[in-house]
């Protein structure tokens, strides 16, 4: 999945906090739980999916500030997870409403709403796990971990509106990688 990019992007967070793990291991911390996401497309119950894939998404924060050495507050993961889905949110919003939607027509509709919502939530997750890291080569550790929630908020929106065409290139790369591997 648009690997030399998330390697790019991993490398440059990994040199602005001084961390010893490789890029290779925070990219297959996002692959991991690109995978995962896909598997939250299928949660039968409207609504459900969309709230597994922000926790799945809240996880691969932390195993990423784990893999990092970065030690944030289960709140500030929280805001953080929200504040990037949020931003993301406005670009796949109205497709997680009409992945959820058909989740309310039983049997074809579920199936529908699965097939639909693997790509769509594997290259959210995959995308947030960019915007996380690109904020993070933004920003200092020290920095990063004083921020209040307004803050941590507001660099998601800053670091997604000066990157804007960059992010859309990855999520539509990763929705297509997506696509290839789920064919083979």
């Amino acid at each position: 999945m648009v690997s030399w990019n998330m390697m790019t992007i991993a490398q440059q967070a990994i040199d602005h906090v001084g961390s010893k793990v490789l890029p290779e291991e925070i990219a297959a911390i996002a692959k991991k739980h690109s995978v995962l996401a896909a598997g939250t497309a299928w949660v039968p119950i409207p609504g459900v999916s969309a709230a597994a894939e922000v926790a799945n998404i809240w996880l691969m924060f932390k195993q990423i500030n784990d893999a990092l050495g970065l030690e944030l507050s289960k709140h500030k993961l929280k805001t953080l997870a929200s504040g990037i889905v949020a931003e993301l949110g406005a670009w796949a919003l109205i497709r997680v409403g009409v992945v959820n939607l058909l989740k309310f027509i039983p049997g074809v509709g579920t199936a529908s709403s699965g097939v639909l919502g693997m790509a769509l939530y594997a290259s959210l997750t995959y995308t947030s796990a960019y915007v996380y890291l690109k904020m993070i080569s933004r920003l200092a550790a020290d920095e990063l971990m004083a921020m209040d929630a307004e803050s941590l908020k507001a660099e998601a929106e800053t670091c997604m509106e000066y990157s804007r065409d960059e992010i859309e290139a990855v999520m539509k790369d990763a929705k297509s990688e997506f696509q290839d591997l789920k064919r083979e």
